[in-house]
C-alpha cells in the first residue's frame, strides 16, 4: 500500500537488495529527480541485485571447472597407474629383468 504522506519522484528507482547474510532481501528507494511524484499505482523501475549466495557461485565457478578437469586428470593418471600393476604387467617385468641380469 503506498502511503500518499511520502513523495517519492515518478523517475525513482526500487532496487531488490540482499539486507544480510543469509540472503534476506529488502526493496532500497534510490530517489530520482523528477518534478512529478509518482502515485498509488505507478510502477517504479526496478534493479535486482544478486544474493551473496548467487555472487559466491559465480565467484567459484571457475575454481569448481578447474578442480574437475584436475579430478580427470587424477583418474587417468590412476588408471594407467593400475594398468602398470597389476599381476601380468608385474609378472613380465619381473620375467624381463631376470632376463637381463
Amino acid at each position: 500500500m503506498f502511503n500518499s504522506d511520502l513523495d517519492i519522484p515518478a523517475n525513482s528507482v526500487a532496487h531488490l537488495i540482499s539486507s544480510d547474510l543469509l540472503g534476506s532481501r529488502a526493496v532500497e528507494i534510490q530517489m530520482g529527480n523528477a518534478k512529478t511524484m509518482a502515485k498509488d499505482g505507478d510502477t517504479l523501475k526496478t534493479f535486482v541485485e544478486a544474493t551473496l549466495g548467487e555472487e559466491v557461485n559465480v565467484q567459484f565457478q571457475p575454481i569448481k571447472q578447474k578442480f574437475e578437469s584436475v579430478m580427470l586428470s587424477v583418474d587417468t593418471v590412476l588408471i594407467i597407474m593400475k594398468s602398470i600393476f597389476n599381476q601380468n604387467t608385474q609378472k613380465n617385468r619381473l620375467l624381463s629383468w631376470i632376463s637381463v641380469s
